[in-house]
Parts: C-alpha cells; structure tokens; sequence
C-alpha cells in the first residue's frame, strides 16, 4: 500500500533506503537482502552495472540506517517491529514471573 502512494517517477527519485522502508512496510514481514536489493534495482531500472556499482552502498546504509534490523540469516526487517515483539515477550515474562510469586 504505501509503495502504490508514489509514481514510478517519485520511485526512481527516493533513495534505496527509502524504498527499502517502503518495501517492507508492503510486504509487512522481513526479507532477505538480495530480495529487497531486487526489487529496488527493478524499481530503479538498474542496469547490470549499476546494480553491481551500488550493491554496496545499499548494503551499507542498510545497517547504518537504525530503523533497519537483521536477524543474523540475512534477513532484515524494520527495527520497530522486534522492538515492539520484544516488549511484549518482557511484559508476559514479567507477568509469568508475577503469578509464580502469587503461588507462594
């Protein structure tokens, strides 16, 4: 959905960050970096060169971004997705721990 807002004209104008944001909010699930690099050089309409040239800085301003997250497989996801499941897992681990003292 937030990938079809822009024309292929504006898609071509926005970074490979920027589109790699939008992917994933699309997809609404990680990928793995060759997929996402993929469909942006399709986007972009990369030449072979190209895609050769900026595979690079792509990967790069992925990790330096901060609102990019991988789970160590190559997959990368929106950081505030696992920030959000990680609160939730340390909100039930504190409830859990929270009825083992009340069975005392």
């Amino acid at each position: 959905m937030a990938l079809e807002k822009y024309t292929s004209e504006q898609h071509k104008k926005m970074s490979m960050i920027q589109l790699a944001r939008l992917l994933m909010l699309n997809e609404k699930k990680p990928q793995h970096f060759k997929d996402i690099y993929q469909k942006i050089c399709e986007i972009k309409d990369f030449d072979d060169a190209q895609k050769k040239e900026k595979i690079s800085q792509f990967y790069t301003e992925l990790n330096m971004d901060g609102s990019f997250i991988t789970n160590g497989s190559n997959e990368w996801g929106l950081r505030q997705w696992y920030i959000n499941d990680q609160r939730l897992e340390q909100k039930e681990e504190i409830e859990d721990d929270e009825e083992e003292l009340e069975e005392f």
